[in-house]
Formats: structure tokens, C-alpha cells, sequence
């Protein structure tokens, strides 16, 4: 799951998500590590509370010589990049995993209106597209900032703060457009309209900060941006937060028609740098020139001069891990439905309804799996720039010439970095539609039994009246009917497959690797790409064609077997190729291991002048040369010590531990049928 960059790729002892960084303080770790996510994935060893990070951070800049102005005892710093080759072993904070779960409730309470059909299908996904860029905002700001200082804490508690505003504001905030009055009919629109304009005020006031501190002091000897591009992205960065915060209030004021707020909507989404939709478009306007005619419509130096602040690679992976892994959590909430018997059909529905969400779960985080040299993120998504910048130190000629590090993610990357957050929607999706399936299920299960105890009580209490009300619902309907679980859930199984597919094969594959074609397996793991290529897309064929199939055609049992079984054939075939590189890896391990037995177990032959002096230019193992046993015996006298060194005259070279027994036992004093005392042989 990585990207490379077209300029220097990143290369560390080891990898990650599925990357990771590791210094010399850690080289017990595997050189191999598998990066987060995934797809992958990072390999961390336990979360950080911030004030550990804030340390942690303090002594390796310390050591790097690029200590930070601090104030109030360290307990207020000020916001620079962080260097991700300074800090190589990141691990996550619980301030983080906090956000991702106030997360994780606004993506619930989007769910519940697309359940009770408050939210049509297209408004539920710009909900989450939303949601999901005002969380990503502040994961990239945490990647590129977070040191764990008083000033990190407030940003992310008032981030946090509009997060809760945002799910208390979603239920009754959409105004349909065939409602008239939508101050009566969605009455949470405007306090929706006010929560997402919070959260944008709290990002500006971050960049005003970063941009300000920049402007007033420049970029530190060391750092790997100049003055004027911090200065710069800054001052973007409050723009494109401005745009949509000035929307948003004029929605909020009844300026903008409650009935338009899709674009509102629309405009957040784009205008958010980071969501890199505007960029993967501009990327893809090249791709079709760079492939036949080799030119560009758009020059990569414009790229270059768009190019975000850089970003902690490593983290970044684990992050979008993390958020992948709690929204395939919440799923199991939906589809945990009760009945009140016990019955084939509604426990295999939640029985393969969950192997649907493992299989996902399988495909994104167990297979498919990139290293840190072979992830598109680290080989494609950063440059290095050269620019002049009079604050940079001299180098070997003479010029201050500063090598910036910036995000400049092509097709490729772009889109892994975009797919991730339309991948958490179809995931979101998938899990709400099967919760409608699972209840479809239970209410099955449930109705001979409420419907006969309430008919028994109507009919003899409420009269035909209230025996109508019982068989038709309560009554309390918005008059919006729920989706079509069947068709929702064909499509969003489908998107995922061929997302987390693209996830997964978008790093270097293994058949191109030069390792693998000097073991002769490259065209072995090019078929095998190819299988698993064909099998993700039949299978989401497949799944997507399972909504044109009525129920009575397809029970829902059995659409959901067949899902299931996709997804877990692809993971399955997505292991053979890792079965047949480690086996690979097996071979040349025992191959070495021999080698090395081989050299420590035969001692290296000498002429015969060498042998005679006693000089060997090996040592052989389990075995002892005479002439060494005969010099250390040099210097002792006695009987037992003069008939052992006879025995050895007539002995080989070499003795083995059976050979020096059976000397010892040989000696004359071993032949007395009486013990010998120690004192008196001395």
C-alpha cells in the first residue's frame, strides 16, 4: 500500500500498514515489518500518552541538535514539521484513538438516518465523506505537528468538541426537497450547519498559528522546508478552511436554501487539500498523455509548487488503519440482532453476515500485505526538492541550498490516499446494510410471536381498530421508507472488493522485484497477481450483480454465503503467494545455515610444514587438537600427566569427546582396584 514519489524514496532499516521506521535503538525488530495498513498496517508496541510523546520527542530533537523554543516549562511549544527520520518510532497516543471514536459515533448516527430513511443513499455518503475530511484534517495536522503539548491538547479538544456537535446535530438535519418548510421538518440543520463551521474556525486558528510562527522566526537550520513554502501552505490551508466555513454559515443563516445543502456539502469536500480529489483528477488529466505520447499537460514543476507539507508516513498508514479497523467494528453492532427463538434462518443471516465483515477484515489487514521498500507511499508520495534559501546551512560548494521534503503523491498514491476514505464509506455502508438484513431476519423470528400475543390481546381489548395499527406499525412514520437492503449491500460489497483491491496492488508487486526474478519466481508471482486480480473483480461483479435477483430467487442466506465466500476465497488465494515466498525464504535460510555448519564442523586443510608447527587456519567444533591438549599440559609433572601425554603420541590430530574418554580411561591409574588419593598422587 504504498506510493513512491518521483523523488528520493524513503528507505529505512524497516518498514510498516504498513510501514515502519526503526533506529539503531531498535534492531531487534524484524528488517521485514509489515506497514499498517493497509493497507496496512504499522507494527507499534503499545500506545503513547502525550505527555510520554512530548518527551520522547524532546530527547531525540535534543540529540539531532534541533531543540525546539519552549515555554512555561515545556508545557507550550511551538508547532515545527517533525522530521519523521528524527522521529522514527512514533507510536499512537490515546488522545488519538479517543477522536477515532467520537469518530466512529458520528459514522453510527449517519447509519441510524440511512436505516430509517432519513438520509437518502447519496446524502448518507456525502455525510461520511464529510465527517470522515473533518477527521482526516486532523489526523494529517497530528502527523505533521503533534508533539503533545498543552497547545496540541486544546486543538484537539476543540476538534474533538465540534466532532460532538456534528453527531448530536445529524438526526433531522436533511431537508428533502419536497418539503417546504425545512425550519419545521429538519430542525437540526442549522445547528448542523453551525457544528461543521466550528470545526473549520478551529483549523484556521491552528494554521494561523503554524503560519504566523513561520513568518516570524523562519525555518530552523535543519528542517527540511523553507520559510516561504511553510508560509505559503499555511496561508492556503486557512483559505481552502475559509471557503466552506463561509458556506456553512450562509447555510446556517438561511441564505443558502436548506434545500441546497448538498453543495454545501460538495464544496468542503473538494476544497479540503488534504482529501486530494482536486489533485487525483489533475493527475489523471496527465496520466493518458505521460502513457502514449510521453508529455504532460500539466508540468510536474506546478505539482511541485502545489506540494503539502510532508508527512509522518509511518503514522499516517497506522492511522488510517486504525479507522479502517474500529468502522469494520461497529458492523458487528448492526448485525448483532436477538429473536426470540432460535431458528436456521435467522442465525446463519448473522452468521454469514459476519463472515462478509471478517472476510473484509482478512483482505485488508492479512493480505496482500506492502513492506517499506515496496509501499507506493514511501517510493512515490514524497519529493525532495532543492531550493535556495538563505536561512539553510552552506553545503560543499559554497550555497545555501535547502533539500525540502514535500508531498507530492502521483496518480497512483493520490488515489490510495483518496480510496481510503471512500473505502470507509462502503465499509459503512456495508455494515448498515447488512444490520438491515440481520433485523429483516429477527423481525421474521419475532413476528409469529408478538404479532400472536398482540393479536390475542386486540381482539379481545382494542377492536379492529387497534388490530390494524398492530399489523401495519405504530403509526410514527417520516413518511420516508427505508432503502433496499439487498441492493445497498450488492454494491457496497462490490465498491469494497475493488477498493481494498487497489489498496493492495497499488505498491510494487512481488514479480517485479529483482530478488524474486534472481530465485526464478517472477513469473510464478505474476500469475498469481493475475488470479487474484481476476478474483476481486468477478467477485465484486458478482456481488453487485446480486441485487437484480429478487428474494424469492436468492434468499438473503444465500447472498450473503456467496459474498462470503468471495471474500474469503481472494484472501485465501491472496496467501499463496506469501506461502510461496516464505517457502523461498525457508530454502535460502537452510541453505546458508548449512553453509555455515559446514565451514565450523571441517577444519581447513594445511600443507604438512603448517601442520607440523601446529598451526591450523580453522577450528573444528566438539573436537580438540592434540598439540593444543599437549601445550596445555606443558608445565605439569607427575605420573598421571606423563602417561596421558604418551597416549596422545600415538593418537590423531584431532580428538573427539569419546576419543579423550577413552584416554582417560586407558591410564594406569584407572586400572588400581583401589582409589587413588588425590592428596597422595600430588
Amino acid at each position: 500500500m504504498s506510493e513512491g514519489s518521483k523523488g528520493t524514496p524513503r528507505k529505512s532499516p524497516r518498514p510498516s500498514p504498513r510501514a515502519h521506521h526503526h533506529n539503531d535503538d531498535h534492531d531487534h525488530h524484524d528488517e521485514r515489518r509489515p506497514i499498517l495498513t493497509g493497507h496496512e498496517h504499522g507494527h507499534h508496541e503499545a500506545f503513547e500518552t502525550t505527555a510520554q510523546r512530548q518527551k520522547d520527542l524532546a530527547k531525540l530533537e535534543e540529540a539531532r541538535h534541533t531543540v525546539q523554543d519552549t515555554c512555561c516549562g515545556g508545557l507550550w511549544q511551538e508547532l515545527r514539521i517533525i522530521d519523521e527520520e528524527i522521529d522514527t518510532n512514533r507510536h499512537m497516543t490515546w488522545s488519538e484513538l479517543f477522536y477515532d471514536l467520537i469518530f466512529v459515533t458520528g459514522v453510527g448516527k449517519v447509519g441510524d438516518g440511512m436505516k430509517t430513511g432519513d438520509l437518502p443513499i447519496y446524502v448518507y455518503c456525502m455525510y461520511l465523506l464529510v465527517i470522515f475530511g473533518m477527521w482526516h484534517s486532523a489526523t494529517t495536522f497530528g502527523c505533521r505537528f503533534h508533539r503533545g503539548d498543552l497547545s496540541n491538547k486544546i486543538y484537539f479538544a476543540l476538534h474533538m468538541l465540534g466532532m460532538v456537535f456534528i453527531c448530536m446535530n445529524i438526526p433531522s438535519s436533511y431537508c428533502f426537497s419536497k418539503w417546504v418548510d425545512c425550519q419545521k421538518s429538519a430542525p437540526n440543520g442549522k445547528a448542523l450547519a453551525y457544528s461543521f463551521a466550528f470545526v473549520h474556525i478551529v483549523e484556521i486558528i491552528g494554521f494561523i498559528r503554524i503560519g504566523y510562527q513561520y513568518y516570524s522566526k523562519g525555518s530552523s537550520p535543519t528542517e527540511k522546508a523553507t520559510t516561504f513554502r511553510m508560509v505559503r501552505q499555511c496561508l492556503r490551508r486557512c483559505i481552502e478552511q475559509l471557503i466552506p466555513l463561509v458556506c456553512w454559515c450562509l447555510l446556517a443563516s438561511s441564505v443558502i436554501d436548506p434545500h441546497y445543502a448538498m453543495w454545501v456539502f460538495a464544496v468542503d469536500l473538494l476544497t479540503n487539500g488534504d482529501n486530494f480529489i482536486i489533485w487525483t483528477l489533475l493527475q489523471g488529466i496527465n496520466f493518458p498523455f505521460e502513457r502514449l505520447c510521453g508529455c504532460e499537460i500539466i508540468p510536474q514543476d506546478a505539482f511541485s509548487n502545489l506540494a503539502l507539507m510532508p508527512l509522518h508516513m509511518d503514522h499516517y498508514c497506522e492511522r488510517l488503519g486504525l479507522v479502517i479497523l474500529i468502522v469494520l467494528g461497529e458492523t458487528v453492532d448492526g448485525i448483532a440482532v436477538h429473536g426470540y427463538v432460535i431458528t436456521a434462518s435467522l442465525y446463519g443471516t448473522v452468521i454469514f453476515a459476519y463472515l462478509v465483515v471478517f472476510s473484509m477484515k482478512l483482505l485488508y489487514f492479512d493480505t496482500m500485505i506492502a513492506e517499506e521498500e515496496t509501499h507506493c507511499l514511501f517510493n512515490e508520495a514524497h519529493a525532495d526538492i532543492h531550493t535556495q534559501d538563505p536561512n539553510a546551512p552552506l553545503n560543499d560548494d559554497k550555497e545555501r541550498i535547502r533539500i525540502e521534503r514535500v508531498l507530492r503523491p502521483g496518480l497512483k498514491s493520490s488515489l490510495w490516499i483518496f480510496f481510503h476514505q471512500t473505502l470507509a464509506v462502503s465499509l459503512a455502508m456495508t455494515g448498515d446494510a447488512l444490520a438491515l438484513v440481520c433485523e429483516g431476519a429477527a423481525e421474521a423470528n419475532r413476528a409469529n410471536h408478538v404479532r400472536t400475543f398482540k393479536t390475542d390481546v386486540i381482539l379481545t381489548e382494542g377492536g379492529p381498530d387497534m388490530m390494524a395499527m398492530a399489523l401495519t406499525g405504530d403509526g410514527d412514520s417520516s413518511g420516508e421508507s427505508s432503502p433496499n437492503a439487498r441492493e445497498v449491500l450488492s454494491w457496497a460489497v462490490g465498491l469494497s472488493f475493488l477498493m481494498i483491491g487497489y489498496v493492495g496492488f497499488a505498491h510494487k508487486q512481488k514479480s517485479s522485484l529483482e530478488e524474486n526474478k534472481e530465485r526464478g519466481l517472477a513469473a510464478t508471482f505474476f500469475l498469481l497477481e493475475c488470479l487474484q486480480v481476476a478474483s476481486i473483480i468477478f467477485a465484486a461483479v458478482i456481488s453487485i450483480c446480486m441485487q437484480y435477483f429478487s428474494e424469492d430467487e436468492l434468499s438473503n442466506v444465500a447472498m450473503l454465503t456467496i459474498q462470503a465466500f468471495c471474500g474469503i476465497f481472494i484472501a485465501a488465494l491472496s496467501y499463496v503467494d506469501e506461502c510461496v515466498e516464505n517457502n523461498a525464504r525457508k530454502d535460502e535460510f537452510v541453505h546458508e545455515i548449512d553453509e555455515e555448519e559446514e565451514k565450523l564442523i571441517h577444519t581447513t586443510t594445511t600443507d604438512d610444514d603448517t601442520a607440523a608447527e601446529g598451526t591450523f587456519t580453522g577450528e573444528p567444533v566438539d573436537e580438540l587438537l592434540v598439540t593444543d591438549v599437549k601445550d596445555a599440559l606443558k608445565g605439569h609433572s607427575g605420573p598421571i600427566v606423563a602417561e596421558l601425554l604418551k597416549i596422545l603420541e600415538r593418537s590423531e590430530n584431532c580428538l573427539t569427546a569419546k576419543t579423550l574418554a577413552k584416554v582417560v580411561s586407558e591410564l594406569p591409574a584407572n586400572q588400581l582396584t583401589t582409589p587413588v588419593d588425590p592428596s597422595t598422587e600430588a
